[in-house]
C-alpha cells in the first residue's frame, strides 16, 4: 500500500475532481425504483422482507397524497347514531367490527359529532340500554380534503387522535365573505 500511494493518491484526486465525489443521495423516484428491485427480490435471499418494502414504498408515497385519496367514504364506515341504545345486538355488533374507534353521528351519517372508544363499552351494561349520548363521545379533529397525509400523521402522533373527519376544503382563491351589519 505504502509502494503504491504515490502513484495511487495523484491518481485519485485526479479521478475525483473529473468526476466529483461521489453522491449517496437519491431522488424520490430513484428510491421507488431501488425498493421495487428489493421487492422482488423479496423472499428470495434479498435483505428486505416484502413487508418492509410495502411500508417504505407506502412512506414515499404518503409525501404524495391527500386525506381525500386516503379516506375511506362515510357511507362505507360503520358509525351509531347518537339517540342509539347499547343493548347486546348493538355492543354485538359493534365488537364484531373490531374496531377500536366508532364514529358518532347525530341524525344523518355525515353529521359526525365525535367518536366512541370501544373499551368505554366496558362500563357499559347491556340490559340497561344504555344511550350512546350517556357514554363517553370523544372530540374527532376535523381535516381538510387536501391535507397532506404527512400532515395528519404529525398531528395523529401529538397524541390527540388516531381518526380524522375529512372536510371539502376551502377553495384557495375565493373570496372572503363580506358582511354587513343591519341598520
Amino acid at each position: 500500500m505504502v509502494i503504491a500511494y504515490p502513484i495511487a493518491y495523484p491518481i485519485g484526486k485526479l479521478l475525483d475532481f473529473a468526476l466529483g465525489h461521489e453522491s449517496a443521495l437519491f431522488r424520490r423516484a430513484q428510491l421507488k425504483a431501488l425498493v421495487s428491485i428489493h421487492s422482488k427480490a423479496a423472499g428470495k435471499g434479498g435483505e428486505l422482507t416484502h413487508d418492509e418494502t410495502t411500508i417504505i414504498s407506502g412512506a414515499l408515497d404518503l409525501t404524495e397524497k391527500t386525506a381525500e385519496e386516503a379516506m375511506t367514504p362515510i357511507e362505507s364506515t360503520f358509525s351509531l347514531d347518537v339517540d342509539s341504545k347499547l343493548d347486546w345486538e348493538t355492543i354485538g355488533t359493534i365488537l364484531a367490527r373490531g374496531h377500536s374507534r366508532v364514529p358518532v353521528y347525530s341524525g344523518n351519517p355525515r353529521n359526525v359529532i365525535g367518536l366512541l372508544l370501544v373499551k368505554s363499552l366496558l362500563t357499559v351494561r347491556a340490559e340497561i340500554e344504555t344511550p350512546v349520548s350517556a357514554v363517553s363521545i370523544r372530540r374527532i379533529p376535523r381535516v381538510p380534503s387536501d391535507m397532506p397525509l404527512y400532515d395528519i400523521l404529525n398531528e395523529f402522533q401529538k397524541g390527540g387522535s388516531h381518526m380524522a373527519a375529512v372536510v371539502k376544503a376551502k377553495p384557495k382563491n375565493a373570496p372572503p365573505h363580506d358582511k354587513t351589519e343591519p341598520g
